[in-house]
């Protein structure tokens, strides 16, 4: 009974330990990813690497185990937070960083992004991804940190669209009118377009979110 408890206690240790090492990586999300690294500043919450990813991403769960291990290493210099983001849940800040595959990993230090390139020569092992965190991004391209996208710039781009699509409209009405089931999927489309235009305008006055969801492939 006495060894039956003890085998108890000691799963229960480890689990708890698993549990204590995946804390090393922070997830985020588009509500807290602005207030917890201040990335476009760089002003009191030191460096980030942060790690884009999609859940069904092969290359992202292969990754998983080794960016644990990147989490611990730079934890214990004291120097590099590192973090997490599922873009399929948050997809504004998959389109306000430009992410176009997965995974994706940037360095963002002192309002400053450098993605990091994987090659031959920088593969996307604990060694490497370290070092790179550390001191080699300095010798890597970078761009600086883009702000926040705000529901203004969300209207007008989504606006633009609409007006892109009606100016096709006016351009080739007899092209369309002509086709019966064209006319009528630019009509879905037109008023699929304005009500979305409708909803932000709305959300933007009164505060709610918008949830557009999108896809990303691998």
């Amino acid at each position: 009974m006495k060894s039956f408890l003890f085998l108890i206690f000691v799963a229960s240790a480890r689990c708890e330990e698993a549990q204590v090492a995946t804390e090393e990586v922070i997830p985020l999300n588009a509500a807290n990813f602005e207030h917890e690294t201040q990335v476009t500043t760089g002003a009191t919450t030191g460096d980030w690497f942060v790690k884009f990813y999609a859940p069904w991403c092969g290359h992202c769960k292969a990754l998983a185990p080794r960016w644990e291990e990147v989490a611990k290493e730079l934890k214990e210099g004291g120097k590099v937070n590192v973090a997490k983001v599922d873009v399929t849940q948050n997809p504004q800040l998959g389109k306000r960083f430009d992410i176009k595959g997965f995974p994706t990993l940037i360095f963002f230090s002192k309002g400053k992004m450098y993605e990091y390139q994987a090659s031959e020569q920088w593969p996307r092992d604990v060694e490497h991804l370290v070092k790179f965190a550390e001191e080699s991004y300095k010798t890597f391209d970078w761009e600086f940190t883009p702000e926040p996208i705000t529901r203004i710039e969300e209207l007008k781009k989504t606006a633009s669209e609409f007006s892109t699509a009606l100016i096709y409209y006016i351009t080739h009405i007899n092209e369309i009118e002509d086709n019966e089931y064209g006319f009528l999927f630019f009509g879905m489309i037109c008023g699929g377009m304005m009500s979305l235009i409708t909803y932000m305008f709305i959300g933007s006055l009164m505060g709610s979110p918008t949830n557009i969801q999108e896809i990303k492939k691998d």
